[in-house]
């Protein structure tokens, strides 16, 4: 079981509402987009690339998945972030709105004193442990499409494991920083004027829950 109660977490950064647009991508489509003018005329800093692992976490018979929630650990340039995700509102076309809640550890455990929600910390009194993993490169750019938006564009390509499961990431998202959610479809809009981007509503945890039950997530092949 990796998941403590002893105070192993550095900082505790304050709670934040994520806004964004999930779309599948195509693989065959993914050196048009990275070249799209589109991109190229609202870049304000990047393209920038990452690899990320993430490392979910729940009890044996999955409560957190239960009550909404999504516990995950993040590993990226020798830092451990986690994150407690809360379920947010119904998505459509693919937009997802949630609040979450980052702590910096100093290593590979959870730490339940740093979650700041009552009821997942009772939650957790039974041991969560590792039960899939996120492992991708995410490429990534800041985006002003006009003066009143910023969005985070990123591109995340790799793989959904759980035991010897598989599952491919092919993704884009687009997360909104600055201005109207609105802002969000209307730059995909222009660029699905040249490239087949699907709507994806499940999360990468919610496929990689799909995947531990047998069922098949959603992705294209190509």
């Amino acid at each position: 079981m990796l998941c403590s109660s002893n105070h192993s977490s550095r900082n505790i950064f304050t709670m934040a509402t994520e806004t964004e647009l999930k779309l599948s991508i195509a693989a065959t489509d993914i050196p048009a987009f990275k070249a799209h003018p589109a991109i190229v005329e609202a870049t304000i800093k990047g393209p920038e690339e990452l690899p990320l692992l993430n490392t979910y976490f729940d009890t044996p018979d999955f409560t957190l998945r239960q009550h909404g929630y999504g516990l995950r650990i993040r590993e990226q340039q020798g830092r451990f972030i986690q994150t407690l995700k809360a379920k947010g509102e119904e998505t459509y076309a693919g937009l997802h709105q949630r609040q979450e809640w980052e702590t910096e550890l100093d290593g590979f455990a959870i730490d339940v004193t740093a979650i700041p929600l009552d009821e997942v910390q009772k939650l957790l009194k039974t041991p969560a442990s590792p039960i899939f993993t996120t492992d991708f490169t995410r490429t990534r750019w800041l985006l002003e499409p006009n003066p009143e938006t910023e969005i985070e564009l990123a591109l995340d390509v790799g793989m959904i494991k759980a035991g010897d499961k598989r599952c491919k990431i092919q993704e884009v998202e687009l997360e909104l920083v600055s201005g109207e959610k609105q802002q969000l479809f209307a730059f995909a809009a222009k660029l699905q004027q040249d490239i087949t981007l699907i709507s994806e509503d499940r999360s990468k945890a919610s496929r990689g829950y799909d995947l531990l039950s047998g069922s098949q997530p959603s992705a294209m092949d190509n």
